[in-house]
């Protein structure tokens, strides 16, 4: 089996050869949280009629990242899927979980079971009692605090109690934008230490097992608040309220001309007032970045926005377009039409060059996004003319989840026309920040 570094060894020690009931693992990323959670779970499930619950935040986390990860560390110790347990299914033999069905059960040729299930609603752990818990990336899950009150609630497994046996949860995480909890867990662990027990480490105690220059990387590309808190596992209160808080006018604002060669990247949010847009161009190898103008009316609708556009870029062959995705659902009075739909029809443009996620993105994601381009991307400029959006970066402010909060209704709006610009085209600039599975969006 793969050898544990000293994060995870921490955490198995604590776990299963102290009394400690809850044990949380706060580490950057790539350290084997997952993994650790699959092999921290083995001597509970080698118990036959043991009860567990396996979290996570979401099920197509749990589906894409959590269980997976689980079962890479059951596979290292030889469990087999389909011999030595079954999900979603009866096992041949074994007692079924429960009358109604095995969905979303996991059980073992020895009868014992861990039920996998999603926090996004916490409620879902009501009604049943559990011998052990993993949980995996507690910031994700909203409202952690409540989610993990209801599970201690629930920790009264009835086999675990009848072998006198600690009940037991772990779970893990990278540091979140709102630490406050995670810092009174911190607190409850220095009082309380033979119930609470904290592993807190760098990515760099799994350096051995993460790609070469991984770190160095992450270092380059992400802005110095994001790498303390993703790299070196810092439980950091935000240092500023300002959502941008690497934008700096004197680095990204000058004097920006207009490149003939180059498409013009249009992007779109949509509101009665100000119906807004912003103009933008990048090279091929996106190292180049200019917003190049902008456009706020008061008052108006897509039409008036769109004879705009077309008066200011007459060669509709030139244009590539984003913007708000909910804006394939919302409609104007006037036409009765989506707005993606009167701005195709306006602007004479194909469907290949709108250019369109399935939604918008996370606050979260996009934070980390925006301020590691502006820290350390090297080469994005703001036009000078660009007024209101200069204003914005400069006002917008995060609420403690990361969330945007905007000091006026019409404040915000050529914020978010950026936004999505720079999420549909440059989200690249993290990728191997993303591959590691820290940016649920991308």
């Amino acid at each position: 089996m793969t050898e544990l570094n000293e994060a995870q060894q921490q955490a198995y020690y604590l776990l299963h050869h102290t009394q400690a009931k809850e044990v949380h693992m706060v580490t950057g990323v790539g350290v084997g949280k997952t993994f650790m959670l699959g092999v921290a779970s083995m001597p509970f499930i080698s118990i036959p009629g043991s009860c567990g619950l396996i979290c996570a935040p979401t099920v197509p986390m749990m589906r894409t990242a959590t269980l997976k990860g689980i079962e890479d560390a059951w596979a290292e110790v030889g469990l087999r899927p389909e011999v030595d347990y079954v999900i979603n299914k009866r096992m041949p033999g074994v007692e079924p979980y429960s009358n109604i069905g095995s969905e979303n059960v996991i059980t073992f040729r020895w009868g014992s079971y861990a039920v996998l299930t999603s926090l996004n609603n916490y409620n879902t752990v009501n009604g049943s009692q559990w011998d052990w818990v993993v949980v995996d990336e507690t910031r994700d899950v909203p409202n952690f605090e409540f989610a993990l009150g209801k599970i201690r609630a629930r920790m009264r497994g009835k086999l675990f109690k009848k072998l006198g046996l600690t009940h037991k949860i772990l779970t893990a995480t990278t540091p979140p934008d709102n630490v406050k909890y995670y810092l009174e867990l911190k607190e409850a662990s220095q009082i309380e230490s033979n119930r609470i027990r904290i592993v807190q480490a760098e990515s760099y105690v799994n350096q051995h097992n993460l790609p070469q220059g991984y770190i160095e990387q992450l270092e380059a590309t992400l802005d110095p608040q994001t790498f303390k808190r993703e790299v070196l596992a810092h439980l950091i209160t935000a240092q500023s309220s300002i959502y941008a808080y690497s934008f700096t006018r004197s680095v990204h604002v000058g004097k920006v001309a207009e490149d003939p060669n180059l498409p013009i990247y249009i992007s779109f949010d949509f509101n009665v007032s100000p119906m807004t847009c912003i103009y933008a161009q990048h090279t091929p190898d996106r190292k180049r970045i200019r917003i190049i103008g902008e456009e706020r009316i008061i008052n108006s609708d897509v039409t008036e926005l769109c004879q705009r556009i077309s008066a200011k870029y007459p060669n509709p062959h030139r244009l590539i377009l984003t913007g708000d995705a909910s804006g394939r659902n919302r409609t104007t009075i006037s036409k009765g039409l989506s707005n993606w739909k009167i701005i195709k029809g306006e602007l004479k443009v194909s469907d290949a060059q709108i250019r369109l996620l399935s939604s918008n993105p996370l606050s979260a994601d996009y934070i980390v996004l925006l301020n590691s381009m502006l820290s350390k991307h090297g080469d994005i400029m703001i036009s000078d003319t660009c007024k209101y959006l200069i204003q914005d970066m400069e006002l917008m402010q995060r609420d403690d989840d990361s969330g945007k909060k905007a000091p006026d209704a019409l404040t915000g709006h050529l914020f978010d026309c950026c936004e999505y610009y720079l999420w549909t085209f440059h989200r690249q600039f993290l990728d191997r920040f993303a591959k590691k599975g820290n940016l649920a969006s991308i």
